[in-house]
């Protein structure tokens, strides 16, 4: 015969067992109801002990959701037993079965709303972690962090306005969302970074799930972008940093500057030269050449290695160990500061919807991506053609190139002031 107890106000819990996470009703004389709720974790850190719920960041795109359902699942079962009490009836743990399952008749299987935005996130991610694009190859983990970090951007607009809805997706949600990232002092950029991470996804709700968003028109969704001020370095701040005496420093920052200059002479991306090796190295009569594949375009590039990579090849006997990019965009501020260059210089953006212009010391705005940009920028300035800085850099497009250098209008007449053209004397 079932054990009866008097319902007394429920003491309703969630604990996390074994990556599932429990339903646990303190029920009278020490005993306790516990069921499934059929919501299991992939890493337990996901889980706050303390508030019993599923923490909320990129790498728990569900989360609001399901606690959503957590919390409604809680209030369910404290109203019926509340009513039972109410009554003086006595409670058995199959009542509370009945009760569980009629919860989860009314709400669905593990809380999900096919009607919901926020329902198809985790199948996206496992469709974009594991399906290969049009040229066979995978996404890269960096790219896959890029998508999760505009699914969390969209996962703060859902906890301060609300669960989106499918017929939602239309240019009312885009400028809500523009709202709410010019309300959060975001700047333009990153606020078309996310929008052009959200379109993809609402393209594999059409193509791959087969819904109708019968209010989303992609054109619509515009990625706002504007050109922001990034610098580059010349030939003779570069020497000034790469002269510096750092033997009183340590290893870490001999290193950064020394990685720095490799990237600043080849124009490879800090993921490229933090990966280099002697097995990239090729000699060609007698000069080094690096052979290297990029991390981010897949491209196969030959460059020819300057003197001054040389030198720092012969320093380390070889590459320097790389460095982790946060601690490089750190100590990179600190060289171009005891390097002096400290020239102003003002960085327009847009920033929670104002146009803003900023001024920074030079040095300020020194970052791992630098290299790469003064390699591209100085190799122009001294004359070398578009196309053989773009067969180095991986540019597919001279448009895009000439964008990403930052050569002013004086600049370009001075590098055409040597052309044929402008020195050839009538006859």
């Amino acid at each position: 015969m079932a054990q009866l107890y008097l319902c007394a106000m429920a003491a309703v819990h969630f604990k996390l067992r074994s990556s599932t996470v429990y339903l646990i009703i303190g029920i009278g004389n020490a005993q306790k109801y516990r069921r499934s709720t059929g919501i299991k974790l992939s890493n337990p850190q996901q889980w706050s002990a303390s508030k019993e719920r599923i923490k909320v960041d990129i790498a728990n795109p569900l989360a609001t959701t399901l606690n959503k359902k957590l919390t409604d699942l809680k209030r369910y079962m404290q109203d019926r037993c509340t009513e039972l009490q109410t009554e003086g009836v006595f409670l058995t743990k199959e009542k509370l079965d009945v009760f569980y399952d009629r919860f989860e008749n009314h709400v669905g299987h593990l809380g999900i709303n096919k009607n919901l935005l926020s329902t198809y996130v985790e199948d996206y991610l496992n469709y974009i972690a594991t399906t290969k694009r049009s040229k066979g190859r995978k996404l890269k983990p960096r790219t896959l962090t890029g998508i999760k970090t505009s699914l969390g951007f969209y996962n703060r607009f859902e906890q301060e306005n609300g669960a989106v809805q499918l017929k939602d997706i239309s240019t009312d949600l885009y400028v809500a969302l523009l709202n709410f990232s010019e309300a959060k002092g975001y700047t333009q950029n990153y606020f078309g970074t996310h929008v052009k991470n959200l379109k993809p996804f609402f393209q594999y709700l059409i193509d791959q799930k087969g819904l109708n968003l019968r209010n989303y028109r992609a054109q619509d969704w515009e990625v706002l972008s504007e050109e922001v001020n990034e610098i580059y370095l010349t030939e003779e701040e570069l020497e000034k940093i790469y002269r510096l005496d750092l033997s009183d420093q340590t290893d870490v920052v001999n290193r950064t500057r020394d990685l720095f200059m490799i990237g600043a002479n080849t124009g490879l991306r800090v993921s490229d030269y933090n990966k280099l090796s002697d097995k990239h190295i090729i000699n060609e009569d007698g000069r080094k050449i690096f052979k290297i594949v990029q991390q981010k375009t897949g491209h196969e590039v030959f460059i020819p290695v300057k003197p001054v990579v040389e030198e720092i090849l012969e320093k380390y006997e070889g590459i320097p160990r790389s460095v982790p990019e946060h601690k490089m965009n750190k100590i990179l501020k600190d060289l171009g500061d005891l390097a002096g260059l400290d020239d102003e210089v003002f960085v327009s953006k847009t920033v929670g919807g104002v146009k803003k212009e900023t001024a920074y010391k030079k040095y300020e705005l020194i970052k791992n991506h630098t290299g790469r940009r003064s390699f591209c920028t100085n190799a122009y300035l001294a004359g070398l053609d578009s196309l053989s800085i773009m067969a180095i850099s991986g540019h597919t497009s001279e448009k895009n190139f000439l964008k990403y250098i930052k050569v002013t209008k004086k600049q370009q007449a001075i590098r055409m002031l040597s052309h044929p053209f402008f020195t050839k004397k009538m006859v």
